[in-house]
């Protein structure tokens, strides 16, 4: 949680942010200026300076990929309300399907160059499957119901509002019991 205040920010590495509640104003030293409430999520691009003032207490949920400043990026993707957004990509079937057809839809925010983070909504639909987690990700489960069982045995229930991170070459299992949608980086 951030209470109201003001201070100068200087973020070194991509980072996303999802704010669940509050309101803020963040402020580049390029004018641009991106306002946050409820259900925003914000991409801000490492090297982005400038000043937040928070009006209404935020709760939020960030992860920080730290990669080399970007002097040729545009403005700091946002997206407001990720449980209702619409134009989807259709991102085809699970390939690793052990029961059911999965099928997986989303819209990117974000995408750097060269293997850099990768940030949007990811939805899937119910079935089981094999996962094998190839980069880093940072998730913000906000509707459906899934386990995830790593290889191991341990067992992680995701229901909305679930935060999980998940390290490179995680493997295990994914039970879809009701249609997931989250916020993720991809690192």
């Amino acid at each position: 949680m951030v209470t109201p205040g003001s201070w100068r920010l200087s973020i070194p590495g991509d980072e996303i942010c999802y704010f669940l509640s509050g309101r803020a104003t963040y402020t580049e030293h390029n004018g641009e200026t991106i306002e946050v409430g409820p259900e925003t999520v914000v991409h801000f691009p490492s090297g982005w300076t400038g000043r937040c003032d928070v009006h209404e207490t935020l709760r939020n949920t960030y992860m920080l990929a730290r990669t080399p400043t970007a002097l040729d990026r545009g403005a700091s993707p946002v997206m407001r309300n990720p449980l209702t957004q619409g134009a989807l990509v259709d991102w085809g079937p699970v390939p690793t399907m052990i029961e059911g057809q999965s099928l997986t839809s989303g819209k990117l925010l974000h995408k750097g160059p060269g293997g850099r983070s990768e940030t949007g909504i990811w939805i899937c639909t119910p079935g089981y499957w094999n996962c094998h987690v190839t980069s880093d990700e940072y998730c913000h489960f906000i509707a459906g119901r899934c386990t995830y069982t790593h290889e191991s045995g341990e067992t992680i229930e995701i229901r909305p509002d679930t935060v999980a991170f998940f390290p490179k070459d995680w493997k295990g299992t994914c039970r879809i019991e009701e249609t997931m949608r989250k916020v993720y980086m991809i690192r």
